[in-house]
């Protein structure tokens, strides 16, 4: 399960403690939970995020970095910060299959977070074209209206079971 974390989760420094909680009373286990902070939340409190997250991971919880390449973008943090994983912007998404920039930014994020060891996620798939193009640059993860528009909570079982683009990227 993936979780957007709030700027306001990493000032008041209260998401180590919530997450522990949630995960006590759900009987989740902190290998199946992913925290997603957005790159500017991290780089805005980088100090503060990073303990925190170091504390998130001895619990074995994942990390991802949110809309990466839309803010700060620094080597030196994101070698820094103990993220599993990295989400490309759907803004570089939707250039990959117009441009040749487009695709070569992707290439350079991608092989930026390979040589740090971290998975790669696309947001913002919206056609077969892209998924097909981040599948041949070696993506690891796509997400986007393409798989599925947002649904509520009861559906979705359902869409887990029928998987439509699962072979897709597989």
């Amino acid at each position: 399960m993936a979780v957007n974390v709030s700027s306001t989760h990493i000032i008041t420094g209260n998401i180590a403690a919530l997450t522990r909680d949630a995960l006590a009373k759900s009987g989740l286990s902190g290998h199946n939970l992913k925290l997603e902070l957005t790159e500017s939340t991290i780089m805005e409190n980088s100090d503060i995020a990073r303990n925190i997250l170091l504390d998130l991971k001895t619990h074995g919880i994942s990390l991802a970095v949110d809309d990466f390449g839309t803010g700060y973008s620094s080597l030196s943090y994101l070698s820094r910060i103990p993220a599993d994983s990295i989400k490309i912007d759907r803004s570089f998404i939707q250039n990959i299959d117009n441009n040749d920039e487009g695709v070569n930014m992707v290439n350079v994020i991608l092989n930026l977070a390979k040589s740090l060891g971290m998975t790669v996620i696309a947001e913002g798939i919206e056609t077969e074209q892209q998924a097909l193009k981040l599948k041949e640059l070696g993506c690891h993860f796509a997400q986007g209206f393409l798989f599925s528009r947002a649904i509520k909570a009861d559906q979705i079982p359902e869409m887990i079971k029928n998987q439509p683009y699962k072979k897709l990227l597989s």
